[in-house]
């Protein structure tokens, strides 16, 4: 059996008294490509919500390795970041399933069409959003 601490279990209580949110609406224009108006349509507005949970990973990503943000701004902080979690299988996963489980059965399709050129592009975005993150917030 798992026993939960004290500060996780507060946790995930408020998180389950929160009020579901729902996706933002951006206003992009149409682009040519299937696989660009899915990136804008849909995953844009999934990660734009989810962005807490992404810095939230990121900052727990960058612990587990043992490093700080102050580290790796001295090297190129984006090309560590995207090298570093294609290493990480098992957290690459977890973040590319924080997508596709927003997804309802149409968008699951139309991501099963074109899935490895959409896992890239979740990596990527997800990715400049953490660097974004610390780099305009430090």
């Amino acid at each position: 059996m798992v026993k939960l601490s004290k500060a996780y279990y507060s946790e995930v209580t408020k998180f389950l008294r929160m009020e579901p949110k729902s996706r933002p609406l951006l206003e992009l224009k149409k682009a040519d490509s299937i696989e660009e108006n899915f990136q804008n349509e849909t995953l844009r507005p999934i990660l734009k919500l989810q962005n807490d949970l992404i810095i939230t990973l990121a900052q727990e990503f960058l612990k587990n390795k043992n490093v700080s943000w102050e580290k790796i701004k001295e090297k190129n902080p984006l090309q560590w970041l995207s090298l570093n979690i294609k290493r990480d299988l098992p957290f690459k996963n977890l973040l590319i399933g924080m997508v596709i489980g927003q997804f309802n059965g149409e968008e699951l399709k139309e991501y099963l069409s074109f899935q490895k050129e959409m896992n890239k592009r979740i990596i990527n975005m997800m990715t400049e959003r953490m660097v974004n993150h610390y780099t305009i917030k430090k």
